[in-house]
């Protein structure tokens, strides 16, 4: 099984839309269906979540 590690500008590709944002989603659909792992480091995490 593939491990992928998802930086702050792989999320905000997706997020935004950008270029790239299909792989990402397709990376995410795989996790979804178990054929892989993905993670992201809490800053990341951080850097993208809207905060309230």
């Amino acid at each position: 099984m593939k491990h992928y590690l998802l930086d702050t500008s792989a999320l905000l590709t997706l997020r935004d839309d950008e270029p790239g944002a299909d792989r990402v989603a397709e990376i995410l659909a795989l996790s979804g269906h178990k054929k892989a792992r993905c993670s992201g480091c809490f800053m990341s995490l951080m850097e993208v979540l809207p905060y309230k």
